[in-house]
């Protein structure tokens, strides 16, 4: 009975490493991809926030990327102009828009649904609430978030998207690696394995963090370098330089990827919307849709 346990569990695992293989891969392939055109550029598409979509890939020309960069600064110049959140709203409409134009929204998606998904509609008004109590009773304070409840756009480099399923496993992971060593070696190679499976098949799709800056090969460190703006609650905020992820939240205030080795900091909790990533150096993610806390500090050098 035992035996056929044994190989109950590892034929699962064995079925579940080839899904973290090939998702290592495209993780590699994020590092040394080439272009098999030097004028073609591929993007892949991720939907946060809506079950059941596919990342969606796209190849564009390097003319039709470079009217991408200038849609995206575009963008970005009418958020920092704009006055009320009510225009916020009106151009995150217009983005999806013209993101649309270029192919860059999923077939099973239409441009209304992703509107309502980037302004938040799709989020959890449960987990609002909860939020709300942390606040009331002290246990957050405004010091330590810098908006909540908001609209947020931004493009930035070193940047992580990741699930808070994968987030709980990594700290389960990491307890193991700093102090229980009797835990069987199969106990500790499933846990990673459905670590990084919660970041391909999310279970609760709505709870999702980005990581601004890591630490690598301690103590180095790489900052996240772009903008970032919201507007939520605590009004109109935006970032601009070199930043790091800093939501003092305390479970998810960072994260520790197991199979990466690498600590992210937490700029963002509660994402939904949509992510855009240039396969092309040096690596840009842009974002656009709603988060429930947002928590972002500047370098050093640039305060």
């Amino acid at each position: 009975m035992q035996k056929n346990l044994y190989c109950k569990i590892l034929a699962l695992g064995i079925v579940v490493l080839f899904f973290g293989i090939s998702f290592s891969q495209s993780l590699i392939a994020e590092n040394n991809m080439v272009s098999i055109d030097d004028n073609l550029i591929e993007y892949t598409v991720e939907i946060y926030g809506i079950k059941g979509l596919k990342n969606h890939g796209v190849i564009l020309t390097k003319e039709q990327a470079n009217d991408l960069e200038e849609l995206i600064n575009n963008i970005k110049f009418k958020l920092n102009n704009a006055e009320t959140k009510d225009e916020t709203i009106t151009i995150f409409n217009e983005a999806v828009v013209e993101l649309d134009k270029f192919n860059l929204l999923p077939e099973d998606i239409t441009v209304e649904k992703a509107q309502e998904l980037v302004q938040g509609y799709h989020q959890d008004f449960k987990i609002r609430k909860l939020i709300d109590k942390l606040f009331n009773t002290g246990k957050l304070s405004l010091d330590q978030v810098g908006n909540k409840f908001c609209l947020i756009s931004g493009e930035t480099t070193n940047t992580f998207f990741v699930s808070v399923p994968s987030v709980i496993i990594s700290w389960i992971l990491f307890i193991m690696a700093m102090g229980i060593p009797f835990i069987p070696v199969i106990i500790k190679f499933i846990l990673s394995l459905i670590e990084i499976l919660c970041n391909i098949i999310n279970p609760v799709n709505f709870y999702n963090l980005i990581g601004l800056g890591h630490m690598h090969d301690f103590p180095n460190y790489s900052y996240a370098e772009g903008w970032v703006y919201t507007n939520g609650l605590n009004g109109k905020i935006t970032w601009n330089g070199t930043l790091y992820g800093n939501l003092s939240n305390g479970l998810f205030s960072m994260f520790w990827l197991f199979w990466l080795r690498d600590w992210y900091n937490t700029g963002v909790f509660g994402f939904s919307g949509i992510k855009i990533f240039r396969w092309e150096k040096p690596y840009k993610h842009y974002y656009l849709g709603f988060a429930q806390l947002v928590g972002i500090s500047y370098h050093e050098d640039e305060k």
